[in-house]
């Protein structure tokens, strides 16, 4: 057992002794505590920091364990994209939890993944959204099949000023990953195309199930968010657009 997966390990662990916290307090007081806090309307907190789940996976109280770990890490930064990235360039490492396709299944809760140290991309991505909501920034889970390769992808977005997007695991600056161009490339005009974004509340559209088979409607609240990846378009695409580096999965592998 690795240093890491002991760290990890304990961390999970002290879930148990915070089971009890009260999730709305510690929401708030994440929002309050943030020099942001001025961006955060009381929609964005509700649709997008409030919420205990990302999508339909099991509900974990991973609030006071991610509020535990990750606000000490991101109690200087100044903006959202300052505390995402501070999150982001450690938080599989601390939790260690990596992406497989040996996963249980695709929308594993955050205790999950972490108690078998793997998760797809859809996993992953409820890992990140769940952290950026624990520190007070508003987070959501996209997600689409692809239109011009085989397979689908789940990834975040966050809220500084405008919503944002970031890879799972992906070290690339913000709102420049390997998904843009791809993403792109999405065909708005049908339900099985579209570039979907979680919500809390029903607002007249679901969330097309990508990430389980049979695919389909699921019950999880979605706004449609297809023109906002438009404008990385590319003129041609070809595996270069995908970071060749052996930590990487091929996104129609995925």
């Amino acid at each position: 057992m690795t240093k890491r997966t002991v760290v990890a390990a304990a961390i999970l662990a002290t879930a148990c002794a915070w089971a009890n916290t009260n999730s709305l307090a510690l929401a708030k007081a994440a929002v309050e505590k943030a020099p942001w806090k001025e961006q955060i309307t009381e929609e964005l907190f509700k649709e997008y920091i409030l919420p205990d789940t990302v999508i339909d996976e099991e509900k974990d109280d991973w609030r006071p364990l991610f509020t535990k770990t990750f606000a000490p890490l991101v109690k200087d930064c100044k903006t959202p994209t300052e505390a995402v990235q501070k999150i982001n360039s450690v938080i599989w490492d601390t939790l260690d939890v990596h992406y497989s396709t040996k996963r249980d299944k695709a929308n594993q809760s955050p205790f999950h993944s972490m108690r078998i140290h793997m998760a797809s991309c859809t996993g992953m991505t409820i890992i990140q959204v769940c952290a950026y909501r624990a520190v007070g920034i508003p987070a959501r889970l996209v997600g689409c099949n692809w239109t011009t390769i085989p397979g689908n992808h789940s990834w975040p977005e966050f809220y500084d000023n405008g919503w944002h997007f970031f890879g799972d695991g992906d070290p690339s600056p913000i709102d420049d990953s390997w998904i843009a161009p791809f993403a792109a490339e999405a065909n708005g005009s049908s339900p099985v195309t579209k570039i979907y974004a979680s919500r809390a509340t029903f607002n007249g559209l679901w969330f097309w199930r990508t990430w389980a088979w049979p695919q389909g409607p699921s019950n999880v609240p979605a706004d449609d968010v297809t023109m906002s990846y438009r404008k990385y378009k590319k003129e041609k695409l070809s595996d270069d657009d995908v970071p060749q580096d052996t930590n990487y999965v091929h996104p129609s592998k995925r």
